[in-house]
């Protein structure tokens, strides 16, 4: 949004695993469930636990990967970042119902500064296809 507004005030953007508008956006009425779920660190770490295959699935890591021992090592460490998930909960229903629909609403087409997309096909929470079709549309369009 700051390089939309203020181009002048911009070199450059560098985005990564950035969403690129196009996911799917919950209602408002979501945000007290997203608020509880942030408020329920137990039932994560239970989760986390219990199930570390589906948890770092939920956490980015795609189904099938296979790392090596010291990307098992690194990924075994994100996992407990989240942790305590509370303090963060102001800040995520803040993503998933303010900040997040601002960016869906702002296609990267209208970026009038070098902008470098970084994106991996198999990252399960920044589709490829969004980025992929942006590029396209900001290539015919020369942005």
């Amino acid at each position: 949004m700051f390089a939309l507004r203020h181009p002048q005030r911009v070199i450059g953007l560098n985005l990564a695993c950035c969403r690129l508008g196009g996911a799917v956006t919950f209602g408002k009425a979501f945000a007290p469930l997203l608020r509880l779920a942030y408020s329920a660190d137990r039932l994560f770490w239970v989760f986390k636990k219990l199930m570390p295959t589906a948890y770092s699935q939920m956490m980015g890591i795609p189904k099938g990967y296979q790392p090596s021992p010291q990307q098992a090592e690194a990924i075994a460490a994100a996992r407990d970042l989240p942790f305590p998930l509370k303090p963060r909960r102001d800040g995520a229903v803040f993503d998933g119902f303010v900040s997040n629909l601002a960016a869906d609403r702002s296609p990267p087409e209208r970026l009038a500064v070098p902008t470098l997309v970084i994106s991996a096909r198999d990252d399960p929470l920044a589709p490829y296809g969004f980025a992929a079709n942006d590029l396209v549309r900001c290539a015919v369009r020369r942005c």
